[in-house]
Formats: structure tokens, C-alpha cells, sequence
């Protein structure tokens, strides 16, 4: 068996392969030390799966934090894996495709062109925006930091009550844009609207930035498949936002089973290639 880990800023999260099949995954939260965070999500997917530390051959591990991490950990060859890499190559793992624009929407979102079952991965760009901008603006505007309770807010609120529209300035449609289309992100703020209006409003603005980038980077690259992997793919305000927006311009995106492990997958797969 191996373990993929994927050291990120805010989470720790991990994948247990047997065999090439998956049959253990943990998520948590990320202290300072990222040797702790590691053992800890191992600890939390050995115990889960029932398995014993000795069943592991190595450990994967990729994401911002994962150069921090010695060469041997509890006994165990750590292997580092470049985290465009594992960006690309578990996307397409995950999607069971052999090429594809992966993007990767965590703390800031990555944008990577795989081909050849994750041989080639070209990084084609990203943007800022996150959830990092969701827990930085909720807590700012709203005092709160917690993305899911953000993502339940923004469920019971309405972007409209704080976007300009199109049909807001222009009185109708123009161009390519549908009446109904953004304009203005938080153009419309009166003070009248609600708490949950202003995290509609968030969770409409990171989902039409990043569906907006992966539509212009897809025909970019000449990519016809687009595939969204990474943390805020479990929040279904955003998620369905980038769907949407992909939409609009004619496109379409696939959300793959265990997303949110993207990296880590990408990760185990990478490493196994030269053993």
C-alpha cells in the first residue's frame, strides 16, 4: 500500500491506495509543523481503514507545504512529487481521461493542461481567487471564516440584491452577455441587503472568476474537456456558479468522484511510476 498526502495551508489530506485501488481517504486540519500535520491525517486513514502502519511501502507527498518534510518520516520513504504535477495527473486519473484542463480550486486556483495520462502537464496559469477570498471576505464583511457556513448562508441569500446585472446598466442584452449576466460584482451594495445576500454575492463573484478563466484558458490550450478538481468543489454555491458560468459560453466542466483529493492522488500516481 501507499499514501498520497497533499500538505496544504489550511488542510491535510490523504489517500490510501491498495493496489492501485482506493480504499482510504482523511482530511485535517493543518497545524504549523507539517510533519505533524502529516502524521496526523496518517494516523486518521490508517485508523479509519483498519490498516497498520507497516502496510505502507511509502508515502507521495505534494502541495505548498510538502518541501518543509524530510526525506524519511516514521520510518517511511517520503517521496516529493511537484504539485503541477500532481495537479495534472490526478485530474485525469480521477476522470478516468487521458487529457484535460485540470483546474484546481483551493486556497487560489491553478490551471493545468494535461495529456498523455498526466506525461505531459503544462501549467497554464490560475488566479488569486479562492477559497482564500471566501474566508478572507467573510470574515471581513460578515465574521465569518468558515466556508461551509459561508456556502449555507449563500444558499438562502441572492447575488442580485449586491450585483449590477447586465440588464441593471444596459436594459437588455449585449453582445454575448445574457441580460441576466453579472456586470459588476458588488456593484449593486445599498446597505439594504442581507448577510446572506453578501455571501451569495461572495460565492458568485470567486465562482464567475474562475469559470470565466477556465473557459478563456480551455480554448487557449484547444482543450474540449475541462475538469474541476480541488476543495471548493464541496461547496455547491461555487462549484455550480463555475458550472454556470462554463455554460453560458457554451462549455461544460466534470466534477469527479473524490475531487477535494485531487493532489494527493496525483501525488501516489506520480510516485508509483518509478518503482
Amino acid at each position: 500500500m501507499i499514501v498520497g498526502v497533499d500538505v496544504g495551508g489550511s488542510t491535510t489530506k490523504a489517500i490510501l491506495f491498495e493496489e492501485g485501488r482506493v480504499i482510504g481517504s482523511a482530511i485535517s486540519r493543518s497545524v504549523e509543523d507539517p510533519i505533524a500535520s502529516v502524521s496526523g491525517v496518517l494516523g486518521k486513514v490508517l485508523v479509519d481503514s483498519a490498516k497498520n502502519l507497516a502496510d505502507i511501502e511509502y508515502l507521495a507527498v505534494s502541495g505548498g507545504r510538502s518541501g518543509r518534510l524530510p526525506s524519511s518520516l516514521l520510518n517511511l520513504e517520503v517521496k516529493k512529487v511537484d504539485e503541477i504535477q500532481a495537479i495534472g495527473i490526478g485530474g485525469l486519473r480521477l476522470a478516468a481521461v487521458e487529457e484535460g484542463l485540470v483546474v484546481s480550486m483551493g486556497t487560489g486556483t491553478a490551471i493545468v493542461w494535461a495529456r498523455e495520462r498526466g506525461r505531459k502537464v503544462t501549467h497554464v496559469g490560475g488566479t488569486g481567487v479562492g477559497g482564500g477570498t471566501i474566508v478572507g471576505l467573510g470574515q471581513r464583511l460578515l465574521g465569518v471564516s468558515d466556508a461551509p457556513a459561508l456556502n449555507d448562508m449563500a444558499k438562502r441569500g441572492d447575488a442580485k440584491r449586491v450585483d449590477l446585472i447586465v440588464r441593471d446598466i444596459v436594459g437588455g442584452a449585449i453582445g454575448t452577455l445574457d441580460v441576466n449576466m453579472t456586470a459588476s460584482n458588488f456593484g449593486k451594495l445599498s446597505g439594504t441587503e442581507s448577510r446572506e445576500d453578501i455571501a451569495a454575492g461572495i460565492m458568485n463573484m470567486v465562482g464567475e472568476v474562475v469559470g470565466k478563466l477556465a473557459h478563456l484558458s480551455a480554448s487557449g490550450v484547444g482543450a474540449s474537456r475541462i475538469i474541476l478538481v480541488g476543495s471548493l468543489t464541496k461547496l455547491d454555491c461555487v462549484s455550480g456558479r463555475v458550472l454556470a458560468t462554463l455554460q453560458s459560453f457554451g462549455g461544460e466542466a466534470i466534477i469527479p468522484k473524490l475531487a477535494e483529493f485531487n493532489v494527493a492522488v496525483g501525488a501516489a500516481t506520480e510516485a508509483s511510476w518509478g518503482t
